[in-house]
């Protein structure tokens, strides 16, 4: 569970920018927040909304994130720089580090992780476990080159200072540990690489292959899909001819090389045309009866009742988007119990209709509660859902842009005043919180 992020010198955040997801003390919509085990007081947001004009902001903050998830979970190769982006707008901020701040929840510890990063190297990193109403214990920092270690943080201390030295300078030492298996360090990490989800505009999902294997995953599907009123009454996967694929046959190759015949592999083949969403999606399975390639498709009833396939691409732009979304939606509305996964999702509205977001909204904050961690972070244009009968306003974020180019992020219950009969979609479009386009009257030059 996200608790907390916040960057500076970045993009258009050349200032701090902060995602605040501790809950106020509102009291609408309390039963949704998440509780964490040994903090008394503490109330997580289930959900978080950034509105925003274009280019204010709203991408550039799910852009830091997903650089701080890659380079924790891959790094960069030696020599390689580090693609950190800081403002350009500033000389000064350009030769200046780029800073991460990020506190999360991972198997029932909260920890803070904070790095300084620039495109030559890692200037500081530290990670932190953080207790109620207690200073914050040690885990390591490191500045430069040189590190320290919590007092008993680590039960081999010598193999750590081994790995420590051998962490080159564009690389964060979380990285450098995992990948020396430091058991200490797992926790924190495999929560960057298992429980964070980053889904972009194109809603792209490898392991979308994999949910065909999940009990139950295609009647959710199906049934969602069917509720969403998007005419599809289901969705199956149809198999076809294996070698009938537009696939190398070294990729095939390699899907059949295994030393264990009974271990399933299995790959996700896109068909891409004009457009973010897929125009065709094939999956390739291998087991012990061999490698086997299955279709998806969708099906509608005709006239006389029968179903009728439809290939993905015949859909709409909206319903494939759906379609590709649906394993995200299996995992938040219920589809594994225990799941702590955090998504958070650049445009969740794109190409879906108003009320469909909000319905999906809805759902998924009525499956939260003091014991759910899954969390759904969005940005969107989607003005309707700025509605205090839908989100709590701890859980609305705005993005604003100054004259000289540089973007700020508001909690909306940071504004003094706000009511809970307030209409906040009027007061947001009269400017009253910023955020909205500022248009000149010469468009087009006239």
């Amino acid at each position: 569970m996200l608790i907390g992020f916040r960057v500076e010198n970045w993009k258009s955040y050349s200032d701090p920018a902060e995602l605040n997801l501790v809950a106020s003390r509102e009291r609408r919509g309390r039963a949704s927040l998440s509780s964490v085990d040994g903090f008394r007081s503490l109330k997580v947001l289930p959900t978080a909304a950034i509105y925003g004009g274009n280019a204010s902001g709203k991408t550039s903050l799910f852009q830091a994130l997903d650089f701080l998830r890659n380079f924790i979970v891959l790094g960069v190769g030696v020599g390689e720089p580090v693609p950190v982006a800081p403002f350009r707008l500033d000389p000064k901020l350009q030769a200046s580090p780029t800073s991460f701040e990020v506190t999360f929840l991972a198997n029932g510890i909260v920890y803070q992780l904070l790095a300084n990063v620039s495109r030559d190297n890692v200037h500081s990193e530290s990670l932190w476990v953080m207790k109620d109403k207690h200073d914050p214990i040690l885990v390591y920092s490191r500045e430069g080159g040189n590190y320290e270690f919590g007092e008993g943080a680590f039960s081999e201390p010598e193999r750590t200072e081994f790995v420590a030295k051998g962490t080159r300078a564009n690389q964060l030492f979380i990285n450098a540990a995992a990948q020396q298996s430091v058991a200490e360090i797992m926790g924190a990490y495999a929560w960057f690489r298992d429980s964070l989800a980053l889904v972009g505009v194109s809603s792209q999902n490898r392991s979308l292959g994999l949910y065909y294997t999940r009990p139950n995953f295609l009647e959710f599907a199906s049934a969602t899909l069917s509720s969403l009123d998007t005419g599809i009454d289901s969705i199956s996967g149809d198999e076809v001819d294996v070698d009938s694929l537009p696939l190398p046959k070294e990729v095939l190759s390699s899907l059949a090389v295994s030393d264990n015949p009974s271990e399933q592999r299995s790959m996700v083949l896109r068909m891409e045309q004009s457009g973010d969403y897929p125009s065709d999606m094939f999956f390739i399975d291998r087991d012990e009866g061999g490698i086997r390639a299955r279709r998806l498709v969708t099906k509608h009833r005709n006239s006389e009742g029968r179903l009728v396939p439809f290939p993905l691409a015949l859909e709409s732009s909206g319903s494939r988007r759906l379609v590709e979304l649906m394993p995200m939606l299996f995992d938040l509305l219920g589809g594994f119990e225990d799941s702590k996964r955090v998504y958070v999702v650049d445009e969740l509205d794109r190409c879906l209709h108003s009320m469909l977001t909000s319905k999906l909204v809805d759902g998924f904050l009525r499956t939260c509660g003091p014991t759910s961690h899954r969390q759904l972070l969005f940005t969107t244009q989607d003005l309707l859902l700025m509605d205090q009968s839908v989100l709590r306003r701890d859980e609305m974020f705005i993005t604003e842009r100054d004259g000289e180019g540089r973007s700020s992020l508001v909690r909306l219950d940071e504004y003094e005043g706000l009511r809970p009969d307030l209409d906040l979609l009027k007061s947001y479009l009269d400017g009253r919180f910023g955020g909205v386009p500022m248009f000149r009257d010469d468009i087009g030059g006239e």
